[in-house]
């Protein structure tokens, strides 16, 4: 589906307190973006950054903090210790993070799992699915037709 705010909005009324997100796809992929959506759709203005060198950034949301974690940098399983991890996701309503492979997957079931890339056109797209493993398909109606930016 189109990686667009729309797409964020219908996600955004899907989650519950404690959910995982987890981000995959290629530097310049539109992770970052798609999480300022997301936080966005949750009733936040905060204006969200990439956390590639601070690794965190919180998002006061209408819903509790919204947490955004970017692991690119991160060299040692140590540091997801040295920044509060797993403790930051049980403070947290939802928590997103991009290049999840770098926590041990034992910390990281029952999340949502998103996959960013490129239309052969060169859309942004995503592809999303449920904690449960299931295909991520907004009911007709939900979501509304909306080309990728």
């Amino acid at each position: 589906m189109s990686s667009s705010p729309e797409t964020a909005a219908v996600l955004a009324k899907e989650l519950q307190p404690g959910d995982l997100l987890l981000f995959r796809g290629e530097l310049g992929a539109g992770k970052t973006t798609f999480v300022g959506w997301l936080v966005a759709a949750l009733k936040s203005e905060a204006r969200v950054k990439s956390p590639t060198f601070s690794l965190v950034r919180e998002y006061p949301t209408a819903r509790g903090k919204f947490l955004h974690l970017d692991l690119y940098r991160l060299k040692k399983e140590e540091e997801l210790t040295e920044i509060g991890w797993p403790d930051l996701r049980e403070e947290a309503f939802a928590t997103a993070i991009e290049w999840p492979e770098k926590i041990p997957a034992a910390e990281i079931t029952g999340a949502w799992q998103l996959y960013f890339s490129r239309s052969k056109e060169g859309q942004r797209v995503v592809e999303i699915f449920t904690p449960r493993g299931e295909s991520f398909q907004p009911l007709p109606g939900r979501l509304p037709a909306q080309p990728a930016f």
